[in-house]
C-alpha cells in the first residue's frame, strides 16, 4: 500500500509504488518492510525503503530507478508506470541475467568458508562504507532525509569512526532535522485516520507522535477524542445499515443520538446529507474559533486594564504630584485656553482686518489638543478636555465678538454698556492691562517653576502646560482687573 493510500488519498502514481515494491522484492529477495498490517502501513508512510544490501552488488543506477518509484511523494515518482518500466528496462539492459539471478538467492547460501587470505580486508569495508556515504549525500541532495539517515547509519555500523569521527555529529544533526518532519508526518497520518474513522490506528499514531514530542497538546487532545469516538463507532455503523436498508428516519435518529454524545464524530460516508441533518462540527475548526474568541477576550481585557491603569495614573498624578483637585485642573485649562484665545483675538482685531472672534476661536481650538499633548493628558481624560474646550471657546467668542466692535484706533469711545455714558481712553486701558498683566504673570510663572523644581527635581513630571495654563490664566485675570481699574481711572 502506497503512503497516500494509507491516508485515504490514492492517485494514479499509487500503482507505480506497488509495482516498485514488487521489483524491490524481485531484486532483493525480500519485501522492503516487515511486520503486521498496521506496522506495514506506518512504515510505508514514514520510512524510506532500506537500500539494497551491498553484498548483492546491484548497480546503483538500477537501485535509484527502484527508489524513485518508491518515493513518498507521488510527484517525485515517474510520470507514468510505462516510463518506470521503460527506464527499468534500459537501466538493467547491460546487466548479465545471471547477475540478476544471483541477487535473488538467499545471502546465507552464498556464504562459504573462506581462508584467511579470502576474508575481506579493511580496504573493501571502507569502499562499501564510502559507497553508502555517497549514496546518502545524493539522497540528501534530493531531499530524501530518511534514506540518508538509513545509509549513514549503515556506514556508522561498519565504522563508528568514519570520516575521522565527523560523520557521527552530522548524523545527530540529521536526526534533529528529521524530527519535526517525522512529527508532521505522524500528525498528518493521525488526522487521516480520524477522517477515515480508523480510531485505533489514530490512537496508535498519536502515541508514536507523543514518543517524539511528549508535550504536544494536539496529540494529547486528539488521542482522548479518538478514544471517546471509538466508543460510539458502533452507532455510526448502525446508521449506515439503516441508510442501506432505506430506513432514513431510523438512521436520522441514530445519528442525532450519536452526535449528541460524540459531537466531533466525523461523517466520512456523508450520512448527514442523506437523512437531512446538519454535518457534525469539525474539531479543528471549533478549536481555531475558540482560540480566536479567547484572543479577542484577552485583547479586550488588556485594553480595559490599560484604560484603568491610565485612569489610576491620572488620579495619582493629580492627587500626589500636583496636590490639587480635578476641578482645579479643569479651571487651569479654561484659563489657559480662554486667556490665550482672548489675547490673540484682541491683537488680531487691532492688527488685522479679519474678524477677530473667528481668529480667536480657531486659535483656541488649535491650542486645546496641543495643551493636552504637552501635559494635560497626564491630569485629565479627553472628555473633560473637550467640555472645557467648548466652554473656553464660547467665552473667547463672546469676549472677542463684543470687543471687535470697538474702534481701537479712535481716541474716544462713549456709551459702553458696562459703564454707562462715561468717555474712555480705550487704547490706554488695553495697553495698560496687557502689558502689566503679562509682566506680573511671567514673574509668577518663574517663581512657581523655581519652587516646583526644588520640590520635584524634574519639571517634566508635572507638565509644562500646567505652568503655562496657570501663568496665562493669571495673566487674563490681571488683565481684566487692570482693565476695570483703567475704566475708572482713564476717564
Amino acid at each position: 500500500m502506497s503512503p497516500e493510500q494509507g491516508g485515504g488519498k490514492a492517485v494514479f502514481a499509487s500503482d507505480q509504488y506497488s509495482l516498485g515494491v514488487v521489483v524491490y522484492q524481485w531484486l532483493c529477495g525480500n519485501l522492503p518492510f516487515q511486520g503486521s498490517n498496521q506496522e506495514l502501513m506506518i512504515q510505508h508512510y514514514m520510512h524510506t525503503p532500506p537500500p539494497f544490501p551491498p553484498l548483492l552488488r546491484i548497480p546503483s543506477a538500477l537501485e535509484n530507478v527502484v527508489m524513485k518509484a518508491l518515493a513518498k511523494d507521488p510527484q517525485q515518482r515517474f510520470a507514468t508506470v510505462q516510463e518506470f518500466a521503460s527506464t527499468l528496462e534500459q537501466t538493467g539492459r547491460g546487466i548479465p541475467f545471471q547477475a540478476l539471478i544471483a541477487t535473488v538467492r538467499p545471502i546465507k547460501q552464498e556464504r562459504t568458508p573462506v581462508s584467511s587470505q579470502q576474508q575481506p580486508t579493511q580496504f573493501s569495508t571502507v569502499n562499501d562504507a564510502d559507497t553508502l556515504y555517497r549514496q546518502g549525500v545524493e539522497a540528501y541532495a534530493k531531499g530524501d532525509l530518511d534514506r540518508t539517515e538509513q545509509l549513514w547509519q549503515q556506514v556508522l555500523t561498519m565504522d563508528a569512526n568514519y570520516g575521522n569521527g565527523t560523520l557521527a555529529p552530522r548524523m545527530t544533526k540529521l536526526k534533529a532535522e528529521l524530527h519535526p518532519i517525522r512529527v508532521q508526518r505522524l500528525r498528518t497520518q493521525a488526522l487521516a485516520h480520524s477522517n477515515a474513522t480508523m480510531w485505533q490506528e489514530e490512537i496508535d499514531t498519536w502515541n508514536q507522535l507523543l514518543q517524539l514530542a511528549p508535550s504536544d497538546e494536539q496529540a494529547v487532545e486528539r488521542r482522548t477524542l479518538a478514544s471517546h469516538n471509538m466508543q460510539y463507532a458502533w452507532m455510526y455503523t448502525t446508521a449506515q445499515q439503516f441508510v442501506r436498508e432505506g430506513k432514513l428516519d431510523a438512521a436520522k435518529t441514530e445519528l442525532t443520538n450519536l452526535w449528541r454524545d460524540a459531537p466531533y464524530y466525523p461523517d466520512p460516508a456523508g450520512l448527514a446529507r442523506k437523512v437531512g441533518l446538519k454535518a457534525p462540527a469539525d474539531y479543528e475548526q471549533d478549536k481555531i474559533l475558540e482560540q480566536k474568541r479567547k484572543s479577542i477576550e484577552k485583547q479586550e481585557q488588556q485594553k480595559r486594564q490599560s484604560i484603568d491603569k491610565r485612569k489610576q495614573d491620572r488620579v495619582s498624578f493629580v492627587k500626589n504630584k500636583l496636590g490639587v483637585a480635578a476641578f482645579v485642573v479643569w479651571l487651569c485649562i479654561f484659563m489657559l485656553l480662554g486667556g490665550l484665545g482672548s489675547a490673540i483675538g484682541m491683537v488680531a482685531s487691532y492688527w488685522t482686518s479679519s474678524p477677530s472672534w473667528m481668529i480667536a476661536v480657531i486659535s483656541t481650538v488649535i491650542l486645546a489638543p496641543i495643551a493636552y499633548a504637552l501635559g494635560y493628558r497626564k491630569a485629565t481624560t479627553p472628555f473633560p478636555m473637550i467640555v472645557v474646550t467648548l466652554l473656553s471657546t464660547t467665552a473667547v467668542f463672546g469676549i472677542t465678538w463684543y470687543f471687535s466692535k470697538l474702534p481701537y484706533n479712535h481716541s474716544e469711545i462713549s456709551s459702553l454698556w458696562i459703564v454707562g455714558n462715561r468717555i474712555l481712553w480705550i487704547g490706554r486701558q488695553i495697553t495698560f492691562g496687557i502689558v502689566i498683566g503679562i509682566m506680573i504673570a511671567l514673574l509668577i510663572a518663574g517663581i512657581t517653576a523655581y519652587r516646583v523644581a526644588e520640590e520635584y527635581d524634574n519639571l517634566g513630571d508635572i507638565g509644562p502646560s500646567t505652568f503655562l495654563g496657570g501663568s496665562i490664566g493669571i495673566s487674563l485675570l490681571l488683565w481684566l482687573i487692570s482693565g476695570i481699574v483703567a475704566l475708572f481711572l482713564g476717564g
